[in-house]
């Protein structure tokens, strides 16, 4: 039996929208296969994605990285899996 089922799933709500940090986007990326910031504007969740998640996102946002992420963009969503906002509402935004 899973976890949820169990105990519940707890969401944040989604109160934003927030404004991410921009000496984080800025920041060199930490984690090994990073290739691009993201930011939930609806929790403020700051997190790091990888080139399988970058291409979800991109693909959400309508758009098409041939050769990778370009260097000077990140993704911001209106929500993600920690709260309740709308996870399919993506953009790209350049810093």
């Amino acid at each position: 039996m899973e976890k949820e089922n169990l105990f519940g799933r707890v969401l944040t709500q989604a109160t934003g929208p927030h404004a991410p940090d921009r000496v984080w986007l800025e920041s060199p990326l930490e984690r090994e296969g990073s290739i691009a910031h993201c930011f939930c504007r609806g929790c403020s969740l700051s997190s790091e994605v990888d080139k399988e998640h970058a291409s979800e996102l991109a693909a959400l946002a309508g758009v098409s990285f041939q050769d990778g992420v370009p260097k000077g963009i990140y993704f911001e969503t209106a929500g993600c899996p920690y709260c309740d906002g709308d996870q399919s509402r993506v953009e790209v935004k350049n810093l």
